[in-house]
Order: C-alpha cells, then structure tokens, then sequence
C-alpha cells in the first residue's frame, strides 16, 4: 500500500500502525501542497450487498460526527471520508507534534502544576465532546498529542475504533468487545457501560500517572476498596490536588465527577478544595431520588384514628380557654371511629401491588444505583484474602505494549506464551481476550494453542462459556496460569 494514491489525491508516506480497527498512515495531500494527512483504512469483513448498505450508512454517521468535532481546535479535523473498492478510507489531519507517552518516558514524576496545567488543557475539550453527547472511551498518554504550539490534542477516538470493528468483524448488529485500554478505563466502560465521566477516570488516571511518574498497573491497589494507594507515593502533594484526583479517578461512578464542566469548577479553587467543600455526585440525575422533600410532595395523608364529633367541634367555638373543646391543662377529647374490617381480597392485593411496583422499578433500572452502591459496601466490608498459592497470574501491561509499539499483541506472541505455559503442566489456563480479529502473524498456531483442553478463552462478553471450567485441584501441588 506505500506509495499507493487514493482518490487520486492522498499517497500514502508510511504506516503508523494496525490494530483491530484497521490501518493508519501518514499520507500527503496533493491538493493541499503535498500537506501531511493521516489515513485510516478499514476493510469490510463481509462484501455481501446487504452488509455493504448497513456499513456504508454506519460510516457515514461516524463521519458527520467526526466532522463535527473536528470544529474544536484541539481535536484534528476531518478531512475526507470516502469508500473506494467497497473499502472505507477517513483522513484526519495531521497533528506535528509528540504524545505524552514520551513525556512521561523522557521525565521524572511532574510537578503539581504542571499536572494542573494539563487538567486545565484537557478537561474543556471533554466538556466539548461530552456537550456533543460523544464519549471518547479511549483517553490515555498516546492519545494525548502535545503540539508544537504546546497545546495539546485529543486523537484516535474510541468511537472509530466501535464502528471499525463492526465493519471489520460483520457484527453491525450487537457490538461485544469492549473499547478502552486497561488501567485507564474504569469497570463500567469495560462491562460495556461507558459513561461522560469514564472519559473524566481515564484523565484522572493520566494525571496520577504523571504525577507519580509510574504507570497505572504499576500503583498497587488497596486490598478492600481496589482504589489506587497512589498518594502514598506523593506524601507531599497538596491537600487539594489531592482531593481533586481522587474524585476525578474514583472507582465508584457515584462518588466521581458527573461532568467535566463540574470538575474545571473545582480545579479553579484548589486551594479551598477539602472533604467538606465536595459537593456528592448529584443522584437524581442517576435516576435516583434522593430528595425526602420531593418524595413526600403531594403525597396523602392517613386518616387520623380518631375525629371530633359535631357536639364537641360547637363547644371549641363557644367555650374559650379550652383546646380541641378540652379545658386547658386537660387532656383532650378524642372519638374513636371504629375501624372498618378489611376484607380478604384487600389483604391480598396489596403485597401484590407492591411487588408490582418493586418489579417495574427494577425492570427499568430505578433501583441499580442503591444496588451498585450496597455492592460497593459489601465488597469493601470484605476481608482481604492471602494469595492463592496455585494460581500464577501472567499480565501484559500497557509498558509491554509500548515496548511492543503494538495496541495489542500479536496471535504469535500470545501463542508462544501458551506454549511456555503449558511446560509447566498447569490444571488449567485461563485467557482474558476480549476480541476476535487477526492480530499480526500466527493465528492458525494462537488458534491451535487454544484448543488444549485445559485452555479456557474469554473472547466475547455477556456469553456462556464454550466448555465447562476444570476444576482447580484442593492440594497446591500445581499452578494455574491466568493471562490478562
């Protein structure tokens, strides 16, 4: 493809990368002075005229909104979008400069304002998306483009990486693979759920990253909570940055900033920022109703047990120094009304209609947030668990992929390290991959690796398992081997 001419315009220069959202190059524009552009080229799974119509209208959409974000200045700008051999091409413009990844290789830990100052730079261009109802799911140090003007770019948004996928793998229907990188997206963009302020996490993230100067897999975690200890490692931060972070890249969606427009509110007063100046996440707009005011507006009294009859009610009016037709310092006159029985069939429909009710609640999510939240008790109420002694974890990192200059590995690298474990005579293997798409060389020899009997394979989320899980032995004799 080097050297190739598109649209009788763009000649590809160089390739930048690959991934399971398709290719990009570096491209010149020869409308344009031989300026530099970038390419993303996508090539359609399935070329059946049906999938080709559902694809071509997906990217057009993708396109348009592109477009419109390309209106910020921080965010490139899309130049083309056009399909050629029933392949689909988009063209960004080019952005000089260098990412943060190579800030943060090239540096110690950053000072405090210089993390502020990129909070400060990031943070409205989130609330510029987000205002455009676009999350961009996939906010990390290579994906944040310093500038040669100084100012910094947001690139490679996660919801080209979506529609690329469902071109690529066929899947327009239902789309299964998470987007987002680990140790920068939060668990509910992960299970599928992102959300405005998972774009706030990732930043969050970001910046602690800068300013402790280690990756995220590399700040251990806390035992009950699995919040990041990474203040520790900056005894002498700032009791407001301090906070600031805290809540930006807080595990729990409802202790976390709901917006950026919230967040750039509090970075402009960290020197006043404290637990008690932290406003809680409001839950109302989570579906949540918090407010006992609101709940009991309009709502209808019970009839008291007792009334007055009309004998007493003349006497409250014609006797004066008396309460309720009682002579002050005397108890009051009460009537009892006797009460009407209830009848078998009112005893009946009313836990019925409460269960009803409940149900309806549930159905439509009312009542996830309180479950989310007692969830979140629970866990941290757990005792922390010693290591299991038959369990060996293997990760790769975001350092690894780096080092691999790769957003993932390829199937060759992953079946080698199944080979290497599978030296060990393990009871079982377990294989955290989210995705189904060719990665780089050795795919029949990953696929071949994966049919060990003691290999289990998550590829897809919210599926039953292909075979049933063998069974860990009660006596640590042998290890097991997870990958993630």
């Amino acid at each position: 493809m080097i050297g190739t001419v598109l649209a009788n315009r763009y000649r590809l220069l160089k390739l930048l990368g690959t991934g399971g959202f398709g290719r990009t190059y570096l491209a010149s524009d020869r409308q344009q002075g031989e300026q530099h552009c970038v390419v993303k080229h996508l090539t359609p799974a399935n070329r059946t005229e049906n999938f080709l119509q559902t694809a071509r209208r997906l990217f057009e959409a993708e396109a348009k909104a592109l477009q419109l974000l390309g209106q910020h200045d921080r965010i490139p700008q899309l130049i083309d979008a056009f399909e050629a051999d029933t392949e689909f091409y988009l063209v960004q413009a080019y952005v000089d400069g260098h990412t943060l990844t190579t800030e943060l290789h090239r540096q110690d830990p950053w000072s405090e304002q210089a993390v502020i100052d990129l909070l400060a730079e990031v943070l409205p261009t989130l609330a510029f998306i987000h205002g455009e109802q676009v999350i961009h799911r996939d906010i990390k140090p290579s994906n944040l483009m310093r500038r040669r003007d100084g100012k910094i770019a947001l690139i490679d948004f996660g919801a080209v990486k979506e529609i690329s996928t469902q071109i690529q793998t066929g899947s327009l229907e239902q789309f299964t693979v998470s987007i987002g990188t680990q140790g920068y997206a939060p668990a509910e963009q992960l299970s599928g759920r992102p959300r405005y302020s998972s774009d706030l996490y990732a930043l969050g993230i970001t910046a602690i990253q800068a300013l402790t100067g280690r990756s995220p897999m590399a700040i251990p975690e806390h035992p009950k909570t699995g919040e990041l200890c990474w203040q520790e490692i900056v005894p002498d931060l700032s009791p407001g940055l301090g906070f600031f972070l805290s809540r930006l890249a807080h595990g729990s969606v409802y202790q976390r900033y709901a917006s950026a427009d919230e967040a750039l509110a509090d970075l402009a007063r960290l020197d006043s920022l404290s637990p008690a100046t932290i406003q809680p996440v409001d839950q109302t707009a989570l579906g949540v109703d918090t407010d006992l005011g609101n709940a009991a507006k309009g709502a209808h009294l019970s009839p008291l047990p007792w009334t007055l009859d009309q004998n007493t009610a003349q006497q409250i009016e014609a006797t004066p120094g008396t309460v309720l037709g009682t002579p002050i310092g005397a108890a009051p006159t009460m009537i009892p009304v006797p009460e009407r029985p209830i009848r078998l069939w009112e005893r009946a429909i009313a836990p019925l209609l409460i269960s009803a009710v409940v149900l309806g609640i549930r159905s439509l999510g009312g009542w996830m947030p309180l479950e989310l939240m007692l969830y979140d008790k629970l866990l941290q109420a757990q005792p922390s668990s010693p290591p299991d002694p038959r369990l060996l974890v293997v990760e790769i990192t975001e350092t690894d992929l780096q080092q691999l200059q790769r957003p993932t590995p390829e199937d060759q690298t992953l079946a080698e390290a199944l080979t290497i474990l599978q030296s060990h005579q393990p009871q079982v293997i377990g294989l955290d991959l989210h995705r189904e798409l060719p990665q780089g060389e050795g795919h029949e020899q990953l696929l071949k690796a994966l049919e060990a009997p003691n290999t289990i394979a998550i590829q897809k989320l919210a599926i039953a398992p292909a075979k049933p899980f063998p069974l860990l032995p009660r006596c640590p004799q042998s290890a097991s081997a997870l990958m993630t």
